[in-house]
């Protein structure tokens, strides 16, 4: 089994945390003009990479800028909009005799030794074809923020809107690679707009 600190949905948690705050660090930027999140373009180092994520911070925003050097014209970029990711509501627990009547299907998952089990409860995303320009604003959010992302499966995106957050990782988590954090571009991203839905039925676009 998995260890406490490698438990999936206890990441996945810590992710969507910590995307709600950087989300409200960005709509308080938006407010205050005068204390703006500055990520740098190209981060080099794993080191750059958490200081673009730590300039979402109130202590970074609050700082005034060092003048111990200037960087380059283009060091820093202006940071992408947040993207339609799916509202989160929370948690609940699934007693173990109703796993069976859940849709989509779970009992493949389902540890028949415990009582319940834990869900997280988000918005309901309907399957749709993969759409580029949706799909792009992930991707460059992603990147200005330095999580490193799984590789693209077609059933844990709909409509371009990423809905498995265990595909992507926010630095000091397991699985967090520096190669991992690097801009993408949705045409060659997406490989396929197909989605699968609820069942698993593949949905070809033609």
């Amino acid at each position: 089994g998995y260890t406490q600190d490698e438990w999936p949905l206890e990441d996945e948690c810590r992710t969507v945390a910590l995307l709600e705050k950087i989300k409200r660090a960005m709509a308080d930027a938006g407010a205050h003009p005068d204390r703006p999140i500055g990520p740098m373009r190209k981060p080099k180092t794993a080191g750059d990479v958490v200081a673009n994520l730590r300039s979402f911070s109130d202590e970074a925003r609050r700082s005034p800028p060092s003048t111990d050097s200037t960087p380059p014209p283009d060091d820093s970029i202006p940071l992408p909009p947040f993207p339609p990711l799916p509202a989160c509501y929370g948690w609940t627990a699934v007693p173990r005799d109703e796993t069976p009547y859940l849709n989509p299907p779970v009992s493949d998952l389902v540890d028949w030794e415990v009582d319940w089990h834990w869900a997280i409860v988000y918005e309901l995303v309907p399957g749709a074809p993969q759409d580029i320009q949706v799909g792009q604003a992930h991707l460059d959010f992603f990147y200005a923020v330095g999580f490193a992302m799984e590789a693209y499966k077609p059933d844990n995106w709909r409509g371009g809107r990423l809905v498995d957050f265990n595909d992507v990782c926010s630095p000091f988590t397991i699985g967090w690679t520096r190669t991992a954090v690097v801009p993408r571009d949705a045409q060659t991203w997406f490989w396929t707009l197909d989605f699968r839905n609820d069942r698993g039925i593949r949905h070809t676009i033609v």
